[in-house]
This record gives C-alpha cells, sequence and structure tokens, in this order.
C-alpha cells in the first residue's frame, strides 16, 4: 500500500506562484500522523468489510509507504496471491 497524503497550504508558494512547492518543503516522505500502522489496519478493515478479504488475518506480508501526494490523494494498494 501506497499512501498520497494531500499537501498542507503552507507547502506552497504564495501569489501567482501558489501552485509550486516551496523550496523547503518535503519532497517524498510524509512523517507527520497518522503513522502507517493505524492507516494499514482501516484499509484491512475496510476490504474486510467489503468482503474483499475473508479476514485480515489472512494478510501475511505487505509493505506500507506514506508519501506527499503532488497531485490526488489517496492509497495504492496491489494485491497478488489472493486468496479468498
Amino acid at each position: 500500500m501506497t499512501f498520497y497524503m494531500p499537501r498542507p497550504k503552507k507547502h506552497y508558494r504564495t501569489g501567482k506562484y501558489s501552485d509550486l512547492l516551496r523550496d523547503d518543503a518535503p519532497k517524498t516522505w510524509h512523517t507527520n500522523t497518522p503513522d502507517r500502522d493505524n492507516l494499514e489496519k482501516a484499509v484491512l478493515d475496510c476490504m474486510t468489510k467489503g468482503e474483499i478479504l475473508k479476514d485480515d488475518c489472512i494478510v501475511c506480508t505487505g509493505t506500507i509507504q506514506k508519501k506527499w501526494a503532488n497531485a490526488k490523494s489517496g492509497v495504492y494498494i496491489e494485491i497478488w496471491g489472493l486468496v479468498i
């Protein structure tokens, strides 16, 4: 799972350059709350309630990343070896 977190306004310049990132804005990694384990738990709970997974205990491994979104925010989920 890769979570693309929305950027706050303070990451952007002002005036006619308000669509550009400030030089001191973080480039890639989102190091603020929410914690990555809480994000993962929320997604797995939703996937179980939506009947995509029979039970989230079947998930044995995975990679979780939190990045700043440069366009749309959201989560990208890749599932392989799906067993239902």
